[in-house]
């Protein structure tokens, strides 16, 4: 079976130096409130009991989320994204509901103060955070809607934990390590050849021949 999704080709790629300099400009001292909707959902955490946690980011329909639920049983896993219509999805793999796993729609800076709460101030632990096939955005006018040159950046570092990347376009890992280098931590690639693809995304650029590729982070131990 094949399928077709064309390959991002009209790009440039940023240099480290560039990368290096929108992320000098984030301070990561953010002192928005927090919104009702948001204090819902940590309040949902915090009742499960379960202090050990994995993040499914942008997790759309909420695939990974249901597999890494099976893979990882002893931790509770957090699947948000911004599209309550994805997570409504009614997809087969969701006719059971593991007592392990959560799923929010949620704006991505309101969900990472709210991590960054539960860790400072309710002694959660991050585990690891998945970033599966985000949208790349590889307009460079477009080029700090990238998750990794976006102002919520400094949160997600700051959580000290792994984060493994996942994406068909080679770049945007490139750009990410840069990013990475700067929040001091060290970076490695992989190519992937999934016999179960974690996301639907993965599953179609994998049948439309594209190379996928991994970028695991871990923060350097200072």
């Amino acid at each position: 079976m094949q399928m077709n999704s064309k390959p991002i080709t009209d790009y440039k790629l940023l240099s480290k130096e560039d990368i290096h300099k929108v992320l000098a400009k984030y301070k990561g001292d953010n002192h928005k409130p927090v919104s009702d909707y948001i204090d819902n959902i940590s309040q949902k955490i915090m009742a499960h009991g379960n202090k050990r946690l994995i993040i499914d980011c942008f997790c759309g329909v909420g695939e990974s989320t249901y597999k890494l639920s099976e893979k990882y049983p002893d931790f509770l896993i957090i699947g948000f994204d911004k599209s309550l219509k994805r997570l409504q999805r009614q997809n087969s793999f969701k006719k059971q509901n593991p007592k392990n796993l959560l799923l929010f729609q949620a704006d991505i800076f309101d969900f990472y103060l709210m991590l960054s709460d539960l860790v400072k101030d309710y002694d959660f632990k991050i585990e690891k955070q998945y970033i599966l096939y985000p949208n790349p955005w590889p307009k460079k006018k477009n080029a700090k809607k990238r998750v990794y040159l976006n102002n919520v950046i400094p949160y997600l570092f700051a959580l000290k934990s792994t984060i493994e990347v996942r994406s068909n376009w080679g770049r945007f890992l490139i750009e990410f390590s840069y990013s990475a280098e700067y929040f001091k931590y060290n970076h490695e690639f992989y190519q992937l050849r999934p016999k179960i693809p974690m996301t639907p995304f993965e599953k179609k650029y994998f049948l439309s021949g594209q190379s996928l590729n991994k970028l695991l982070l871990k923060p350097l131990k200072l």
